[in-house]
């Protein structure tokens, strides 16, 4: 014997499937994640250039609590000038000032 759903019991059971795929995060809406894996590929050599070669403990602008306000002034300094941190290359300098502005959530 066979069951045949009513429309009204069809749209719900759609529904609620439907948003349980969505839900899970799985379902891509036909966006790259080439671009995500390249943004998450800079936070990381933000990150990483930050805390080798900004803020260790024989740095130059060594910190032992580094704060948003920290972040914000550090953000202004990297934006005006390359100089700031000599040994830091360009690629990274960008890096770091995409990292803060995106973990402090500041403006640039």
């Amino acid at each position: 014997m066979a069951y045949t759903l009513s429309k009204n019991a069809s749209m719900i059971l759609f529904s609620a499937i439907s948003w349980q795929v969505f839900a899970s995060g799985s379902y891509d809406f036909g966006g790259s994640n080439q671009q995500y894996e390249r943004l998450n590929q800079i936070y990381d050599l933000g990150k990483s250039a930050l805390n080798r070669k900004i803020i260790c403990s024989s740095c130059p602008l060594h910190q032992e609590e580094f704060e948003s306000e920290n972040a914000a002034s550090l953000v202004t300094q990297l934006s005006q000038t390359s100089d700031t941190v000599p040994n830091l290359s360009e690629d990274e300098r960008q890096a770091v000032i995409y990292y803060l502005v995106n973990r402090y959530h500041l403006s640039e």
